[in-house]
C-alpha cells in the first residue's frame, strides 16, 4: 500500500506524537508499504531538517516559527504536484494545522481517502472541521473518542495508542483498507460506519 503520511510533528522536533510517528513509519516500512512523510521543515536560520529517515524520503514544506510550540506547517502550493505525483492509496493526517488541512483538502481533491489521526484529549472548531471531512478519523485515547463523539464527529473509530498493526492483516492497514473500499460520493467526505 502507498501511504503519504502527512505530518505537523517529525524530526528534529522530539515529542510523544513525534515519537509516534516515527514508530508507524518504521512499522510501515518493516511491512512493506511504501512511505512518504510530508513534514515541516525547520526555520529559516535553523539548520536545514533530513530529508530521509530510514532510506523513506522526508518532502519537507516550509515552516513559520511559533513561540514555545514545533514549527508550524505551510501547505506550499507544490503539495499537490508532490501527493499527485507519488500516488498514494490513502493519505494519513497527523495534526489538524495548516498542513494537515492543505493536504486533506489536496487528497479530497485527487479523490485519495483520508485518515485522520487525533492524539489530543480535547478537540477545538479546527481540528472539529477537518474531522468531520476526513474519511475516517482515529482517536489513540478513550478521552479523545468521548470527546470527538460529543461534538459529533463522524466516522470516528478508537485506535488505542501504540497498537500500530501495519502487517498485512494488521489493525491501521484494515483502517486503510475501509477508507479505500468506501464509495466516494462526488462532494463530501465518505460514508463510512462510527464504531469502536
Amino acid at each position: 500500500m502507498r501511504v503519504a503520511i502527512v505530518t505537523q510533528r517529525f524530526l528534529p522536533t522530539d515529542d510523544a506524537v513525534t515519537a509516534a510517528v516515527l514508530r508507524l513509519v518504521d512499522e510501515l516500512r518493516d511491512a512493506d508499504h511504501e512511505v512518504l512523510i510530508i513534514a515541516p521543515d525547520t526555520p529559516r536560520g535553523a539548520p536545514p531538517a533530513d530529508r530521509v529517515y530510514g532510506g523513506m524520503r522526508v518532502h519537507r514544506v516550509p515552516a513559520l516559527r511559533r513561540a514555545g510550540h514545533a514549527p508550524t506547517g505551510l501547505p506550499w502550493p507544490r503539495l499537490r504536484r508532490v501527493l499527485r505525483g507519488f500516488r498514494p492509496d490513502v493519505v494519513h493526517l497527523v495534526g489538524h494545522g495548516l498542513l494537515g488541512y492543505g493536504a486533506l483538502r489536496i487528497a479530497r481533491g485527487l479523490r485519495v481517502p483520508v485518515v485522520a489521526v487525533d492524539y489530543d484529549d480535547r478537540v477545538g472548531p479546527v481540528a472539529c472541521h477537518l474531522y468531520r471531512r476526513a474519511s475516517r478519523t482515529l482517536a489513540v485515547g478513550e478521552s479523545g473518542l468521548d470527546d470527538l463523539a460529543a461534538h459529533r464527529i463522524p466516522r470516528v473509530h478508537y485506535w488505542p495508542s501504540g497498537r500500530v498493526g501495519t502487517g498485512a492483516g494488521g489493525e491501521l492497514v484494515e483502517h486503510y483498507r475501509q477508507a479505500c473500499a468506501t464509495p466516494r460520493r462526488a462532494r463530501g467526505p465518505h460514508p463510512v460506519a462510527s464504531g469502536r
